[in-house]
């Protein structure tokens, strides 16, 4: 009796976190927690980390988080420094980030290619890249091969699905810890953007210039 108990607690468990969940338009599940998957594609030498959750608020909110060059230190997880190259247009901007890095290890940093868009009228999409050609620091290694992505769908009228999907090549070894590396930066940057959100932009509005750049009037 105690056993079918237990199970019948632990299905009533289950069934009311998924009962949570919500879907997104990409037939993705979305929770409250924090939802790492981590997976290595072929012909990469390092995993890709995808990280998926619920947040408080609305698309106003991460598009002004996302225009914000001198702020990304103070969400994404380990940034040290960020500069902004050149600016394209408010959505297509070119960023110099510094990445921080353990005691005995070298700095990671690289050129960032970041473009905003508008993947629907309630989704909008952050892409970033490295671009090569930038001249080597003495005193850093530089990332390779960077594929990040933040797609965030306003599910609800007051609720944000946030997905964040990133890869690089530090060149750091063993890869195994490398990777491990990869799936905290992923967690923390959305813990982080997440407490930005729901904290200081939660009544953030669209600014005139951004919404028109976005397709968003």
């Amino acid at each position: 009796m105690r056993v079918i108990v237990f199970l019948v607690a632990l299905f009533s468990a289950c069934a009311a976190a998924r009962a949570e969940d919500l879907l997104g338009s990409d037939q993705k599940a979305y929770g409250k927690e924090i939802r790492i998957f981590s997976a290595t594609q072929s012909r990469d030498r390092y995993a890709t980390v995808t990280g998926r959750v619920l947040m408080d608020g609305t698309l106003a909110a991460p598009a002004t988080l996302f225009s914000d060059v001198d702020g990304l230190p103070g969400w994404i997880e380990n940034l040290a420094a960020a500069k902004e190259i050149e600016a394209r247009t408010l959505t297509d901007r070119m960023v110099y980030m510094r990445f921080s890095a353990p005691a005995g290890f070298a700095d990671r940093d690289g050129l960032m290619r970041f473009v905003a868009s508008k993947e629907a009228r309630k989704i909008i999409i952050l892409t970033f890249e490295d671009i090569p050609a930038f001249p080597l620091q003495s005193d850093t290694v530089r990332m390779t091969d960077v594929r990040g992505k933040f797609r965030v769908e306003q599910v609800s009228p007051g609720t944000l699905a946030v997905e964040f999907r990133l890869h690089y090549d530090s060149s750091a070894k063993p890869v195994a810890l490398a990777n491990l590396s990869v799936r905290q930066q992923v967690k923390q940057t959305l813990v982080r953007m997440r407490q930005r959100i729901e904290g200081p932009l939660r009544h953030a509005s669209f600014d005139g210039a951004l919404a028109r750049s976005l397709g968003l009037e």
